[in-house]
């Protein structure tokens, strides 16, 4: 059904078998026709060939005879006695001896020219005044001449007088014979006469038809068609044929020295060959009727496509057999297929797209199912190496089957357990490409398990399951080694650690048990791995740690109290006061260390002394000033974090921050309360100066030394402080309060000028008035006129 459906449509596979079949069907039948394109344009070239080179050999043969034509013709016509005749006035007496006589002797010269030339059927030499027709040995009158010479030609004597009488430049003309198939080829020259009359006399040279047309038949024999000689006015000078048809046959004209075209040639479409002559514009025709011409090629042409048709129908059939033939298992399985799947008959494609996707579908199911199952199984045995670990086996059934279900085969009755976690995510998730954390995890734990299992599985046997938050490696220690012990297994994590770390990223911490024997101890060899991981949270420093590196001195309870002296405590306090922060850290970590270098630490109780030591920070705060104000939120969350750590390092990192932030404030405190006391004090001395200046302002010895011993301050140092407090400088303050005096003063009358400059301080009363007038603009006299 449904091949029968496919088979109509315009996509299916028979379409494409066919349009193959066709291709490769038509490809010999179109290199067959081109091959037989190329063999009629090879076949037309060399037949042109052919008679061109017939052709040519008639012109050469016929051009050779016209040469003896012309060459005769050159002599008579410059034949001394024949000159005589014509241009003198010697012989206007034609019946004396001596006349009969030169006669005799010409006529004799034109033997010997007779015997020279044997193409040459006859000639004769025309004389008007004498009316003489000069023979080859002998002469005669006119008309016997012409009765004699033409007497099976058709040509009546007055016709053939007034051709002598006319005026001829070396011309070819032909005589028809009384027998319609025959003719005569003449060669008419005139001698030069006076201007306006006709000729003194005329050569005729008669050529032997025969041998021409003897000539021209290799030609005919070889082209089958007929072989001319034409004149300037493309009339039929000579023919292979001898029929007397007409003169005008050809009505193109001949362009060029040689060539080809095709005519109307006596009612038949014919080929004409054509060769220039050099003599007298002659040209050597022949004309090939093209059913002739392509007789033979037709032949070819009919045969090869005879040959072409039959392959072509061979070919049809044998395409229609090799179709059914090669479309009917495809059918089978179509038919087979239909029944066993649900997959609709598609649109696009054909028959094999269909086939394609029914068994595509097939294995993708395939694919899906056992991927269902490997993925159970790695369920279940995830879940079985989890409840082996944990030390939760179903009793009824033994561990050796267990094992053996999910293909796993110890080799010995040695076991270690190798807890491996990885705290940060997230530098591998940002190492791979991909959206979903989820596949990411899932390729993380991919990883770790192949690259640990192939480390392990070098020497000893181990399997990977996820347990918890941790990948586990049950490591079956290999039998022939006996003295191997946890170094071993250190070296293979570190190894593994180092591998997925440079490699992909993966910062794992590792945890390595103690060895134990027989299934019954792998539940002891995990609980040891996971107090080494719960104490490497605690107090370690390296990634990989094993249980023998904190199971020594035998204990086997932890400690119930920290190291933190209430001495210890008021140095601590005195310090942040201080905002010693590098002694304040130095305290704390002493602290930290000393707690943390006992072989157990319990997590609850390094809580309690970071606790205790933030409470201790918290408090030296509230002794400075109020904790809402000086604590930012910052430094709470900060808090809050140190509260939520799990290991000491972690905790001691935060709280060496939240220390750092405390020393800080309380030294910027300080250094807040230093600034305040220092101005104070600053204020307190400038308005001593100043004092002092107002009093010792008439002291003439007043200046910034007296000044400095008397407080007791270099002059550099208390010119700087008090410029920085009042905003000028001593100097100038001394000036001022002079100036000021002495404006009062002379704003009194009777006092003059210079007992005024002696008054405030002056010795000098020119200094005086430069100073008052750089200080009020106006000498000390204008002023007191002013006031």
């Amino acid at each position: 059904m449904i091949g029968s459906k496919l088979w109509f449509k315009r996509r299916s596979v028979i379409i494409t078998w066919l349009l193959s079949y066709l291709c490769i069907l038509m490809m010999p039948i179109l290199i067959s026709v081109a091959v037989n394109y190329e063999s009629e344009k090879m076949l037309e070239s060399e037949i042109h060939r052919a008679n061109d080179v017939l052709l040519e050999e008639v012109k050469v043969l016929i051009d050779n005879q016209i040469d003896n034509v012309v060459r005769l013709t050159t002599e008579l016509t410059w034949n001394s006695r024949i000159r005589a005749y014509m241009y003198s006035n010697y012989y206007q007496n034609t019946q004396n001896n001596e006349f009969r006589y030169d006669l005799f002797m010409t006529v004799k010269d034109l033997a010997f020219f007779q015997n020279v030339y044997p193409f040459i059927n006859n000639f004769y030499v025309y004389w008007k005044n004498g009316d003489i027709v000069l023979l080859p040995g002998v002469y005669r009158d006119s008309k016997l001449a012409h009765s004699t010479i033409h007497e099976g030609d058709n040509i009546t004597y007055d016709l053939w007088l007034e051709l002598m009488h006319t005026t001829h430049t070396g011309k070819f003309l032909k005589i028809q014979n009384s027998d319609p198939q025959g003719s005569t080829l003449a060669y008419v020259q005139s001698f030069k006469g006076d201007k306006g009359e006709a000729p003194p006399g005329t050569v005729v040279v008669l050529l032997d038809t025969a041998k021409l047309l003897e000539v021209i038949s290799n030609v005919k024999e070889f082209s089958g068609g007929e072989v001319m000689i034409l004149d300037e006015m493309n009339r039929v000078l000579l023919s292979s044929s001898r029929m007397n048809s007409d003169p005008y046959l050809l009505s193109e004209q001949f362009l060029g020295d040689k060539g080809s075209f095709f005519d109307n040639y006596l009612g038949e479409k014919s080929e004409v060959f054509y060769m220039k002559s050099k003599h007298r514009n002659l040209s050597f025709v022949t004309v090939v009727p093209s059913k002739l011409y392509w007789e033979k090629a037709r032949y070819v042409n009919n045969l090869t496509y005879s040959a072409l048709f039959i392959s072509l129908v061979g070919g049809i059939l044998l395409t229609v057999y090799l179709l059914r033939k090669n479309y009917n298992p495809v059918s089978r399985i179509l038919r087979d297929l239909s029944g066993r799947t649900k997959e609709p008959i598609v649109k696009e494609g054909n028959e094999f797209s269909y086939i394609h996707l029914a068994i595509s579908n097939a294995l993708s199911e395939k694919d899906k199912i056992q991927y269902k199952m490997k993925q159970q199984t790695i369920m279940l045995r995830s879940n079985m190496l989890s409840k082996l670990l944990k030390g939760q086996t179903v009793h009824e059934l033994p561990i050796e089957d267990s094992l053996a279900a999910f293909n796993i085969d110890f080799k010995s009755d040695r076991f270690a357990v190798i807890l491996f976690y990885v705290q940060d995510y997230q530098t591998f998730f940002d190492h791979v490409q991909g959206d979903g954390s989820v596949d990411k995890l899932k390729l993380m734990h991919f990883i770790m398990t192949n690259i640990v299992e192939e480390l392990v599985n070098q020497k000893d046997r181990g399997v990977m399951t996820e347990v918890d938050d941790c990948m586990a490696c049950l490591v079956n220690l290999d039998p022939a080694d006996e003295t191997a012990d946890t170094a071993g297994l250190r070296g293979l994590a570190e190894k593994a650690r180092k591998f997925m770390l440079d490699n992909f990223r993966i910062d794992t911490t590792i945890s390595i048990s103690g060895i134990k024997r027989t299934e019954m101890g792998i539940a002891e060899a995990y609980k040891e791995a996971l107090n080494a991981m719960e104490y490497k949270f605690v107090v370690g420093e390296r990634e990989i740690i094993a249980y023998e590196d904190i199971s020594g001195a035998g204990q086997t309870t932890l400690p119930l109290s920290y190291y933190y002296p209430i001495q210890v405590e008021q140095q601590l306090i005195n310090q942040v006061r201080a905002g010693d922060y590098t002694r304040a850290d130095a305290i704390i970590r002493e602290i930290v260390h000393k707690h943390i270098s006992r072989p157990k630490v319990s997590v609850g109780l390094v809580k309690c002394l970071m606790f205790n030591l933030i409470g201790t920070l918290i408090n030296t705060l509230n002794e400075i000033e109020d904790v809402q104000e000086s604590m930012t939120i910052e430094t709470w969350k900060q808090i809050d974090e140190l509260i939520g750590c799990e290991s000491v390092k972690e905790m001691e990192q935060r709280l060496g921050a939240i220390l750092f932030k405390v020393c800080e404030y309380t030294s910027s405190k300080r250094q807040q309360q230093f600034q305040s006391t220092r101005s104070l004090i600053l204020q307190e001395r400038s308005a001593e100066i100043i004092a002092f200046i107002n009093a010792k302002y008439q002291d003439p010895n007043l200046n910034i030394t007296m000044i400095g011993e008397q407080f007791e301050i270099t002059q550099t140092y208390l010119s700087k402080l008090f410029k920085e407090q009042t905003g000028c400088g001593i100097l100038d303050t001394i000036n001022k309060v002079r100036m000021e005096h002495a404006k009062k003063l002379l704003m009194g009358k009777g006092a003059s000028v210079k007992a005024i400059s002696e008054l405030v301080g002056f010795q000098d009363v020119n200094t005086f008035i430069r100073t008052f007038k750089k200080y009020e603009g106006v000498t000390p006299g204008q002023y007191q006129k002013m006031v």
